[in-house]
């Protein structure tokens, strides 16, 4: 989808999701890649509908060849503020996130997230959350959603009521003291953490204070020195694969954590407000829909209805319907090919 960026832009290319990795080993040959040549201080940076894409690898390997050949930088844009910290602290685990969700432990620990907003795709995480024999959830607010799979809930304090460190891309570490004191009986997420282990007779868990934490986590090493953009997948001709409608996803800004669904003032700005199913007019057409119409939109085994609105800034054969907002989670992934149909009204006599 083509964003105003609030900066003069020279070139863009807009595709749909299956064609971007194509579009991307092809940049070199024109006016995009004539760019990056003559430019002085040239860099390919992947966001996080990249990081997303089911051929993410494929879109980092690309990228970091291109990078290579023109002699650019590469880097990310971090799809969270302490993205960097998760990977140094080792809080990756066994496996990825889909992987767990795809074949559920028996126990799911959930820290300050809402799976069903959180997640890549919310239908198999709420699955996973129900299917598994016990969760514990850890959250400074209460949800519905939540109590419905969770057989815990701990409550904890947000991050601005405890001491902490952010590291940024760059690998600068960035400590922080909590601003307020935690609200009633809730307790910052590490000293909940650090009750747990002690109480099941867990080594690793006998931290006195944050600094204690952080000091373990970074082991006096440069963090800068630890980190690498580098993939050692091959980047192969990539090749289009399907016709049908596309989803095209995003994470408006006030839909992306706990924090800012539930401020007041934010959600009544013009960036949170419900999701639509936005297309272009030749697509409109096609579907024989009008502003305002309501369409069923179906993903796999999702489904979900939402209003129609036009906008000419979104890819062929592309439908752009927004995450993280309880009127989408039920559609599912963030990828992946779509039907949409017009839902007919009809009057009474």
């Amino acid at each position: 989808a083509d964003d105003d960026l609030l900066m003069k832009v020279a070139n863009k290319l807009i595709v749909s999701p299956a064609e971007l990795p194509g579009a991307l080993a092809g940049i070199m040959d024109g006016p995009i890649g004539e760019s990056l040549k003559s430019g002085k201080n040239a860099a390919i940076l992947l966001g996080n509908f990249a990081q997303q894409h089911p051929q993410a690898a494929q879109i980092h390997a690309i990228a970091q060849s291109l990078a290579e050949k023109l002699g650019a930088k590469f880097g990310f844009l971090g799809e969270a503020a302490n993205s960097v910290g998760g990977y140094v602290a080792q809080a990756a685990g066994r496996g990825n996130a889909a992987a767990m969700l795809a074949s559920p432990p028996k126990a799911f620990i959930v820290l300050n997230a809402e799976v069903e907003l959180d997640c890549h795709d919310p239908r198999a995480a709420l699955a996973a959350m129900h299917e598994a024999g016990f969760v514990v959830a850890l959250s400074a607010f209460f949800r519905q959603k939540t109590a419905e799979y969770a057989d815990v809930l701990l409550p904890i304090s947000p991050f601005t009521e405890t001491p902490g460190t952010f590291i940024s891309t760059e690998g600068r570490v960035q400590s922080f003291h909590a601003t307020v004191k935690p609200l009633g009986d809730s307790r910052p997420a590490w000293k909940v953490l650090r009750v747990l282990g002690g109480m099941l007779g867990l080594e690793g868990f006998a931290y006195e204070t944050a600094d204690e934490v952080r000091a373990e986590c970074l082991k006096g090493r440069d963090v800068a020195s630890l980190l690498s953009n580098g993939t050692s997948i091959a980047a192969q001709a990539a090749e289009p694969k399907n016709g049908g409608l596309q989803r095209v996803t995003d994470v408006p800004i006030y839909f992306a954590d706990s924090l800012v669904r539930r401020s007041a003032p934010l959600q009544k700005t013009a960036d949170a407000k419900p999701p639509r199913a936005r297309m272009n007019a030749k697509l409109m057409a096609e579907l024989g829909v009008a502003q305002g119409d309501r369409v069923r939109v179906r993903l796999g085994g999702g489904e979900i209805e939402l209003p129609v609105a036009a906008d000419e800034r979104i890819a062929e054969r592309c439908v752009r319907i927004a995450a993280a907002h309880p009127s989408t989670a039920g559609l599912g992934a963030m990828f992946g090919e779509i039907s949409v149909e017009k839902i007919s009204v009809m009057a009474a006599a």
